[in-house]
């Protein structure tokens, strides 16, 4: 008796296991449609903001306005962003929650090595009654956000 002569499965039961069901192949590709029209409009709708984030002090106050100068050290491969009036979203040391809208008075394109990075200063002003409102005191350590760009992730594709 050879059993490797025996055939289990006739013609028919091979032909219709060696097809794939056509709802199976409909079904797929309306699946992989849908994902893609879905990437495709999410690449279209939502912003994908470009943010520069930095780190700095509260120097001292301008005796004249009797506002507080903020000096912020940001990594020099970002300078070219600066070169535009730019405003930030600042945080202090001990009042994360309190976030302040200023603007970029100026910057300095001297380098100032920290920790082996290259970094230059931005200056801006916190106005006398945000001092008071905040308690802000010089020395405070600051953090401030910068958005550079709001755009979708479609437009920063094609550079619109």
């Amino acid at each position: 008796m050879d059993i490797e002569k025996i055939e289990l499965r006739s013609e028919k039961v091979r032909h219709v296991m060696g097809q794939i069901p056509p709802i199976l192949v409909r079904t797929g590709t309306m699946i992989v449609t849908v994902f893609f029209a879905i990437i495709c409009y999410a690449t279209y709708k939502i912003p994908y903001p470009f943010t520069i984030e930095a780190d700095g002090i509260v120097v001292s106050s301008d005796s004249i306005h009797n506002n507080l100068i903020i000096e912020l050290f940001i990594p020099y491969r970002y300078n070219d962003y600066y070169q535009v009036k730019r405003q930030v979203s600042t945080t202090y040391e001990g009042r994360e929650s309190v976030v302040i809208e200023c603007d970029i008075d100026s910057i300095s394109d001297n380098v100032v090595i920290l920790n082996g990075e290259n970094f230059f200063h931005a200056y801006t002003y916190i106005s006398n009654d945000d001092i008071k409102k905040y308690r802000l005191k010089e020395n405070m350590k600051v953090h401030s956000t910068t958005i550079i760009n709001n755009k979708t992730i479609l437009q920063q594709i094609i550079r619109k």
